[in-house]
């Protein structure tokens, strides 16, 4: 199975669920049709739904579930006749070997246009002047984005890991000079790649216990550990990362004569440093301010 198809399974799905729907008789085409038209619509109601809830106006970012409601039309109805995929690139002269390409790529656009509209509003509403005294939603919509952004990281690490040992078994398919040293260091490399992605999803989890905190009080002693602990994380996270890369490089370096692949890895995780660095001084601001309001505390 080729890994693009991840991409655009749901719509697969769809496409040959209304197809062999409407082959079946009269009355599955006329069920068909109606089930298109609803699931291309529902973008569109589920946006009247949200503006009668809210009571919000029209706005220009208000076009893309318009955009996305007719691009949903034209997405399933090529996922239901596939010819137009081939019609859409007649420079490939319809091989099928690139059609996943081309699926995946109709289907990125529908998750762009999906994924924009939301992101839109949020930093809209993030302009707003009011939001600023609303402590506790920009702590929970920060946390929400964190966890968001822990999903996407782990699931890109997933598919870069699985991509690696698709093209790894695509290759040894078709080179005979593969040994089994070659089947371990592939296994490590992927590995290798993992360990310090899964520590940095560990550092992102620490920030969510920070703003977990900070929605208790800032003042408070558990701040403070918080962003301690998240200081100790990323710092975790680049000696690992560190390490893992000088090691690989090495085993490398030994085995590069009796390997079919060499593939050196350089990380230099500046990321994780500066996490820790803000996390630090965070830790020492909250300190600060939580002894000064004991003072004055104290004073009152």
């Amino acid at each position: 199975m080729n890994i693009l198809y991840f991409l655009y399974f749901p719509f697969e799905g769809i496409g040959r669920f209304l197809r062999a729907l409407s082959l079946h008789s009269g009355i599955g085409n006329l069920l068909a049709f109606f089930l298109y038209v609803c699931l291309a619509l529902l973008p569109l109601g589920a946006e009247a739904v949200w503006f009668r809830k809210a009571g919000r106006r029209l706005r220009a970012v208000e076009l893309l579930p318009l955009l996305l409601g007719v691009y949903s039309f034209y997405l399933l109805y090529a996922f239901v006749n596939p010819h137009i995929f081939y019609k859409s690139a007649p420079a490939l002269g319809g091989d099928a070997e690139f059609l996943p390409v081309i699926k995946s790529f109709w289907a990125g656009l529908w998750y762009l246009l999906f994924f924009s509209y939301p992101l839109l509003c949020l930093v809209e509403k993030l302009g707003q002047e009011a939001v600023l005294d609303r402590k506790e939603y920009l702590c929970r919509g920060l946390g929400k984005l964190l966890l968001c952004t822990m999903l996407l990281y782990g699931g890109a690490a997933l598919w870069g890991a699985g991509a690696q040992a698709a093209a790894f078994f695509g290759e040894a398919s078709r080179n005979a000079a593969v040994t089994s040293l070659d089947w371990l260091f592939a296994g490590l490399r992927i590995l290798v790649a993992l360990i310090p992605q899964t520590w940095f999803l560990y550092v992102l989890h620490r920030g969510r216990q920070l703003l977990g905190a900070l929605e208790k009080g800032p003042y408070a002693p558990e701040a403070v550990e918080a962003a301690r602990a998240l200081s100790r994380a990323a710092v975790e996270s680049v000696r690992i990362s560190v390490l893992v890369s000088l090691i690989w490089n090495g085993a490398l370096f030994l085995c590069r004569g009796m390997l079919a692949d060499v593939s050196y890895r350089m990380d230099f995780p500046l990321l994780p440093l500066g996490i820790a660095f803000a996390a630090l001084i965070l830790a020492r601001y909250f300190k600060e301010a939580g002894e000064l309001y004991q003072d004055n505390e104290m004073i009152i």
